[in-house]
């Protein structure tokens, strides 16, 4: 993740401007929308993995819980 905190909020878009492109390099509207729903569901799963790491580590690893 360092490579990250070298990039600014900018260039990140840039970024992600330049893989969506490649992605959606000769592909048809149909193969583009099944990209954007996997990346939709990864997007959601990340959510989910940073909510739950953040409640875990707020209410229960202080608490002295453990899993």
């Amino acid at each position: 993740m360092n490579d990250l905190c070298a990039m600014s909020a900018e260039e990140l878009t840039v970024f992600a401007t330049l893989v969506a492109n490649q992605l959606a390099k000769d592909k048809t509207f149909e193969e583009i929308m099944v990209l954007r729903n996997l990346l939709s569901q990864i997007t959601q799963t990340l959510y989910t993995l940073a909510a739950q790491r953040q409640f875990l580590e707020h209410n229960c690893y202080k608490a002295g819980k453990t899993f």
